[in-house]
């Protein structure tokens, strides 16, 4: 787990965590911005300056030049072909493959959307938010993107998931959607609550476990609900 004072916890056998990693005092530059594991089991840390390797009992910074224009300040995502992927909404989309750093330039498709969250489904197929160009996902073959003229709620894809039978679910600004098999669909149910600018404003998903009885977890600006059987419902009740 990393912090935004720079330090990594890593949790203990007995459930409690050990600070691994000690902050460096509150400075905007050694902010802990994500922790991933690659392919070759080295974990890697991603502060907004630098990334850092994991060494026995310390982190050492990876020994990588990031371009000035580098995304920094978001999590990051390592696919399964070892490259590393950042995205920012305001400074674009880079990778890093190997030991060499690339920001996409301006023209490019992939740079244009100005990427926020990153993931990566079961069939290693790489999916992009967009801020301003809704989700556009990278393959073997050519891009493949989907924004509201495609059928999505909104533009500003904010949350992307994977549910356990490999639909892929987005959360924008303006509303829920689900893709599967290159259908899209909306899903209707979401309202605002007193005092709440808008439910449709989606921040997070998450897979409600089997012990939940399945579904899903939303979390908007109007308050947490729940997915289930095809009816999406309030999950607090006064």
């Amino acid at each position: 787990v990393g912090s935004i004072d720079g330090a990594v916890f890593r949790e203990q056998p007995d459930g409690k965590f050990e600070c691994v990693q000690e902050p460096s005092g509150w400075i905007v530059g050694d902010a802990s911005m994500g922790v991933e594991m690659d392919r070759e089991g080295r974990l890697l840390a991603r502060t907004s300056e630098r990334f850092l390797v994991w060494q026995s009992d310390h982190f050492e910074p990876l020994p990588i030049d990031l371009p000035p224009q580098f995304p920094r300040s978001r999590p990051f995502l390592i696919d399964r072909a070892g490259t590393v992927w950042a995205g920012n909404p305001s400074l674009g989309t880079g990778r890093i493959l190997g030991t060499q750093a690339e920001v996409f330039p301006e023209e490019h498709p992939i740079a244009r959307g100005k990427f926020g969250p990153l993931f990566e489904s079961g069939d290693g197929q790489l999916w992009l938010g967009s801020w301003t160009q809704g989700l556009m996902r990278l393959s073997d073959g050519p891009f493949t993107s989907w924004s509201a003229s495609e059928g999505l709620s909104g533009d500003a894809a904010r949350t992307l998931l994977e549910d356990e039978g490999g639909a892929i679910w987005v959360g924008t600004t303006s509303g829920l959607n689900r893709i599967a098999d290159g259908r899209i669909e909306s899903i209707a149910g979401l309202r605002s609550t007193p005092g709440a600018r808008s439910s449709n404003w989606i921040y997070s998903l998450a897979q409600a476990g089997a012990d939940e009885g399945g579904g899903l977890w939303v979390g908007s600006q109007g308050g947490l609900f729940r997915y289930r059987d095809g009816r999406l419902v309030p999950a607090l009740r006064e």
